[in-house]
């Protein structure tokens, strides 16, 4: 992953961030498969958390426990798991171009690469966390089940 050129650009999208993250909701709500899994409720409010985030990626860019951390808590604050799970692929692809629109003559094959990588190490962030996440439900209900068939043992066991 090409960090000068990321830290470059971001720069860049810093000088006007909020339109930056208007273009993208707004390219976001145009696909129909996609909006009607994100709710438009204070979507003012969802664009100012995604320049927090971006701000957030550039700080723990270096560390990957601290970048999935932060993934982690963005996922679960606005519940985009299913979201980031069936769609990346066109989320991607929207993020992409509203870079590109937002960048100009700045947007070239380097800056396209290094976006895009950085996009497909959040995305498989964001799948290790969602597998952590059911792994973690699947281990729940065993547990459940074994403690209820535990319980069913002991019943059984004093009935007789």
């Amino acid at each position: 992953m090409d960090i000068e050129t990321l830290d470059r650009t971001f720069l860049l999208l810093k000088l006007n961030s909020t339109r930056l993250s208007s273009m993208l909701w707004l390219n976001l709500m145009s696909y129909p498969e996609i909006r009607w899994m994100l709710s438009s409720n204070d979507l003012l409010e969802k664009e100012r958390e995604t320049i927090r985030f971006l701000k957030r990626i550039f700080a723990n860019i270096y560390q990957v426990n601290s970048l999935k951390n932060q993934l982690r808590s963005w996922l679960e604050k606005y519940e985009l798991y299913e979201v980031i799970y069936r769609y990346h692929q066109i989320i991607r692809e929207i993020f992409l171009k509203t870079l590109e629109s937002y960048l100009g003559d700045a947007w070239t094959s380097e800056v396209k690469l290094a976006w895009t990588d950085l996009y497909n190490l959040i995305i498989s962030l964001s799948l290790e966390i969602e597998q952590e996440k059911a792994n973690h439900t699947a281990l729940n209900c065993l547990i459940k089940k074994l403690k209820y068939q535990a319980i069913a043992q002991k019943l059984n066991g004093t009935i007789i």
